[in-house]
């Protein structure tokens, strides 16, 4: 090669040349494989060298394959990670930008002016950060989004109002007024952040802080499409940052930035990619000042308190910070009350009041004006260097609510953990409780499920088959520790095993129940309909019936509530989760629309991506790499579009383990095989199923109209069946899922299909409380080859939404 060229560049300039003469493999697509396989799989760089370099001795001389890790980085123009990395104090006060190594040395005496910590730490003469994190500015991921024709269709595409969803909501319509309705065409859009703070290790203490952004309702579910999430700020362990200052004020900046003027410099010009319509070639469109505005904050409630600058545990703090609401002492523990006795407050806004969580109207809640006027007071406290009034749930006023961000509303800009205080929380805490053991059993006020029941449905937990191509078991729900249990796991059980374990026992025309005492099934009714309302996917006609079925299903946690208050638990139960979900999630349906869209198990899916890539790749400082990991992904991405001539391909998508992610791939196309399929749906039956499709839907579809989905959702649903003139459900056992876009004269954009074979499940499910009527029917039945019924069911339930992390 040239000597006179830098070396990555020869190879750039090579990229559709093969590595050796006569191979099928291009020097850009070997590059591509060797280093998505050392990141997809968290190779540490020796074990990479040594492979790399047992690969060279394999190929013939003349290859042109790169010896180094490093070469091939450069080739792919993989960002070095001390472009990013900040400093900050140890509390988190102060941040500093990103300086040079060379130069530390000279700002060796930087020290914050509020808390007086050091920026540097001098171990054996040589300058240490005290605490490091890593930002990635919004306005670089949005022009690296850009570079994909398909998320430029994607923004693009007119925000479609449907009953329920963000864009038909008053919270858009107030965004979309105070922001001069900027975001609101073609090309604009609305972000959100989400934030966590995870243990990359599990034998040693260790927090590392994470906040991503995605855009919000992007057509047909490609806001869930992990590729498209971006992650913006890494903070650095193993403690956690006592304030947020130094991380959030220059995200705050920079969003103020992206949002429509109110006067200033505000916007990103961006180039946008486009496809040629005849040779499908990606080229540049034409400039825009593109906006985006934030509209939402995804959080747990301990990452949300960091985020919102509140007292970190409300069980402490003993007032709601949304309502008047005061906590009461349970066997000294503080729980909050209200469902069915009136609570009288003795202090907060509310202190002189009385406080019911049935109560209507707005003389609850505390207003957006008077959280701000709270927030703002205890920012004047904590730059005096005093505690905030004791009345007071704020610590501080967040980068988040200042007055920068003029559109934001202090109280809706915070998306209810709807997973973490319902699965996590609520639902976790009632199956421990009919289902504890030992000294928990003894000192438990909640009624217990009998031994001989226990163990009958510890036999239909065993029992169940799943699908060959399912391979997670039902967990055992008799034990009384659910600590390793994932969100996914309770939705699961929820929706699709426990209305199978919890069935009642027949003999002959009779049946006994086997969740008893009474009172646990019919709690357990109150929470399986009150979760099923918001975790799953609705459509509804009206905005009128749409409020209606959130207000029953608020009403079921109001039941649940008002028994754990009383015969249940005491009181016991009335965790401030459950007071949580009671205040504000029937609030976020009125304002936002329905809570399906807006769970934060997408921040979950990053959060576990980041961890499973550092296991094993460090002891010691996990962020870095981390880091490495989001710029080499980004850098592979990158060169996709770039070389999508050369239809770039990982090792596991070249050999058929993975889907094909790459260009191009449409918005209304999605690519991959059916769920539970050990292959590709046929092409025979894959048509066979449009035929029928087509012919009792009474619908034509376009080729790129059809889907096939590909997600890891729940294995069962209940499916009304009409057997001897009644109708009644039954459970039936999910062979595929498709998905299909309809056109606008169909009436919706998606129609999701799970595809069950229920002949051998004949017992129907009849109980209101086990598994109630609200179900949804089967558009049609249709007789498989087999011989067994195989019906086509619209399915709603989605615990984790499309798209991989790549």
């Amino acid at each position: 090669m040239p000597r006179n060229l830098p070396q990555h560049t020869w190879w750039q300039e090579h990229a559709g040349d093969p590595v050796y003469p006569g191979a099928r493999v291009t020097n850009m697509d070997a590059i591509f494989k060797v280093v998505a396989i050392w990141n997809d799989h968290s190779m540490t760089n020796s074990a990479f060298s040594d492979t790399l370099g047992f690969i060279t001795e394999l190929l013939p001389q003349g290859h042109t394959l790169p010896k180094s890790l490093y070469m091939m980085k450069q080739v792919l123009d993989v960002a070095p990670a001390s472009k990013y990395e900040w400093h900050s104090c140890l509390l988190g006060c102060t941040g500093w930008p990103p300086t040079p190594q060379s130069e530390w040395k000279a700002h060796r005496q930087d020290c914050c002016k509020k808390c007086g910590g050091a920026r540097f730490d001098v171990v054996l003469g040589k300058e240490v950060p005290v605490r490091r994190f890593w930002y990635i500015r919004p306005q670089e991921s949005i022009e690296e989004l850009m570079m994909d024709p398909d998320f430029v269709t994607a923004i693009r595409t007119a925000k479609a109002k449907v009953v329920g969803n963000y864009w038909d909501s008053p919270e858009w319509n107030r965004v979309n007024k105070a922001t001069g309705g900027a975001a609101a065409g073609p090309g604009h859009g609305v972000i959100a952040l989400g934030a966590d703070f995870f243990q990359p290790f599990k034998s040693r203490q260790w927090s590392t802080g994470g906040i991503w952004w995605r855009y919000e309702c992007l057509p047909d579910g490609a806001s869930a499409w992990a590729e498209w999430h971006s992650l913006t700020v890494l903070i650095e362990g193993p403690t956690e940052p006592t304030v947020m200052d130094a991380f959030l004020l220059p995200l705050k900046a920079d969003i103020a930035r992206l949002a429509p003027p109110k006067p200033g410099d505000h916007g990103v010009y961006v180039t946008p990619a486009e496809r040629d319509p005849n040779t499908s070639a990606i080229m540049a469109g034409s400039v825009f000042l593109h906006f985006a505005v934030l509209g939402a904050v995804y959080a747990d409630s301990p990452a949300r308190a960091k985020m919102m600058y509140t007292v970190a545990s409300w069980v402490a703090y003993l007032v709601c910070p949304f309502c008047i609401m005061a906590g009461t002492k349970v066997d000294d523990v503080v729980r909050y009350l209200g469902y069915a006795h009136a609570v009288a407050i003795d202090r907060g806004c509310g202190a002189g009041k009385t406080c019911s969580m049935d109560d209507g109207g707005d003389e609850r809640y505390v207003s957006e004006f008077v959280n701000r006027v709270r927030a703002h007071v205890a920012e004047v406290y904590r730059a005096a260097g005093v505690q905030p009034p004791d009345n007071s749930p704020f610590k501080g006023l967040s980068p988040l609510l200042s007055d920068d961000l003029y559109w934001v509303d202090a109280n809706r800009l915070w998306i209810v953990p709807f997973c973490h205080a319902f699965f996590l929380g609520v639902f976790k805490d009632f199956m421990e409780a009919i289902f504890a053991k030992g000294a928990a059993a003894r000192d438990s006020k909640v009624p217990q499920v009998t031994r001989d029941d226990r163990q009958i449905i510890k036999g239909r937990g065993l029992g169940i088959g799943l699908h060959p191509s399912f391979n997670r078991r039902p967990r055992d729900v008799l034990s009384s520790s659910k600590g390793s249990w994932q969100i996914e796991d309770f939705a699961r059980a929820l929706e699709c095993f426990l209305p199978l374990m919890f069935r009642p026992l027949r003999s002959g025309s009779a049946s006994e129940q086997v969740l008893r005492p009474d009172i646990v099934k019919k709690c357990f009714g109150h929470l399986r309909r009150f979760g099923l309302f918001h975790m799953t996917h609705h459509s509804f006609d009206s905005q009128g019936q749409m409020l209606l079925a959130a207000v029953a299903a608020h009403e079921e946690l109001l039941a649940y509530g008002k028994a754990a208050e009383e015969d249940l638990s005491g009181g016991k139960l009335c965790t401030f989760n459950l007071h949580l979900l009671a205040c504000q999630l029937l609030m976020q349906v009125v304002h936002r629309g329905l809570t399906a869209p807006l769970g934060e198990l997408w921040i979950e899916r990053l959060v576990g991506g980041k961890k499973g890539r550092s296991k094993g790749g460090t002891k010691s400082n996990p962020e870095v790499t981390m880091m490495i990991d989001e710029l080499v992904t980004r850098a592979l991405r990158r060169a996709r579009l770039k070389y999508a001539h050369l239809n770039l391909q990982t090792w596991q998508e070249h050999v058929g383990r993975d889907a094909p992610l790459g260009v191009p791939r449409s918005v209304l196309r999605a690519e991959g095989h059916l769920m539970g399929a050990p292959k590709p749906f046929a092409a025979e039956a894959w048509g066979s199923v449009q035929n029928l499709v087509k012919e009792k839907l009474s619908i034509n579809l376009e080729p790129d109209e059809w889907q096939r989905w590909d997600a890891r959702d729940g294995t069962w649903v209940m499916v009304p069946y009409t057997e001897g003139g009644q109708v009644k459900p039954y459970a039936a056992r999910v062979k595929y899922y498709l998905r299909l876009s309809l056109p606008a004269a169909a009436g919706e954009q998606v129609l999701r299909l799970a595809m069950c074979d229920f002949l051998p499940y004949r017992q129907p499910l009849t109980d209101p409380d086990i598994c109630d009527q609200s179900i949804a029917a089967p558009l049609f039945v249709h007789m498989s080859d087999e011989g067994k019924d195989l019906a086509f069911v619209p399915f709603r339930f989605s615990t984790g939404g499309a798209g991989r992390l790549r």
